[in-house]
């Protein structure tokens, strides 16, 4: 419980520390002009690193207990990551501390020397990388704290204390007819029973007793086959026994394929989904070299 009171207190300052640093990077690019827009990204950024380190902090604090909000797990990888936070925020604010502060506006040009490693292609490409990095990893921590929140968690314990009541169930099963006289089979006909069963307590003894039987056949058409009426006893014997064996098994194939095609499409999602993120970080890389390449073409034409 101590821990988890020191990581939220961390994880407050950290946030307000994200906060100050990102506003102190919009005024530099305020008091820049044109020539701050293209450090504008890293003040976004690190406001969008605190945010979602103030939306941590307020689910673990609204949580009713927050000693088991968390597991062991999930704490120590939250602990990591604001490690990693914290390292970014205190090497911007590092760079920035030789820059006025909000109240004070310099000189341009001087403001531009002192601030000079904002215009370094290669260190604005690094940290955007590592502040999304960051807002990803945070962002997963931020939906499995709110899974672990007690406020989402359910009850599945069971109280046996009480006996079970009685369940009123109404049970359909279908009857496939084959053959009858070698004739051919005729059209598939429903049975339907609805029966009572009653349960003592704690299911230790069931007592079965059908309080009411009613079978409906409808759509049985026997107009070309001379086949003898089934009896209402006989009926009625072959909807409890339950449906062929030969349909059970049908039915176990039939959900065993089922669950093997649904396995088999989530690996195939999962792996496009995989690669279809390496693209856009190489297509997000080769972007990122080419706009590299053209400033510094520029610069050796200047």
């Amino acid at each position: 419980m101590a821990e988890l009171v020191g990581l939220v207190s961390s994880i407050a300052t950290l946030a307000a520390a994200g906060f100050h640093v990102a506003r102190k990077i919009s005024t530099v690019a305020d008091d820049l002009g044109t020539a701050g827009a293209q450090i504008k990204g890293i003040a976004v950024d690190t406001k969008a690193v605190a945010i979602i380190l103030r939306d941590i902090e307020a689910k673990l604090l609204s949580g009713k207990d927050s000693s088991r909000s968390l597991n062991e797990d999930t704490r120590e990888v939250l602990a990591e990551v604001v490690e990693l936070c914290r390292h970014e925020i205190e090497d911007l604010n590092q760079n920035l501390a030789s820059l006025k502060d909000n109240g004070g506006r310099g000189d341009t040009a001087q403001l531009k020397q002192k601030a000079k490693w904002l215009f370094d292609k290669p260190k604005i490409a690094a940290k955007q990388a590592s502040l999304d990095s960051l807002k990803l990893t945070l962002g997963l921590l931020l939906h499995n704290v709110r899974l672990f929140d007690g406020d989402h968690l359910q009850d599945l314990s069971v109280d046996h204390s009480t006996p079970l009541v009685n369940e009123q169930r109404t049970n359909t099963t279908v009857v496939m007819v084959h053959e009858i006289d070698g004739q051919e089979p005729p059209p598939t006909y429903r049975a339907t029973i609805e029966h009572q069963d009653k349960t003592r307590a704690h299911g230790s003894m069931i007592a079965f007793e059908e309080t009411e039987s009613e079978i409906k056949i409808a759509g049985l058409s026997l107009s070309d086959v001379d086949a003898p009426r089934l009896s209402d006893k006989t009926s009625r014997d072959m909807v409890l026994a339950g449906p062929p064996k030969d349909l059970v098994k049908v039915q176990e194939k039939v959900k065993c394929l089922a669950t093997n095609r649904q396995m088999k499409r989530d690996a195939r999602r999962a792996e496009r989904a995989m690669k279809l993120e390496a693209w856009k970080e190489r297509k997000e890389a080769k972007r990122t070299a080419r706009a590299a390449w053209r400033e510094d073409r520029r610069a050796v034409r200047a």
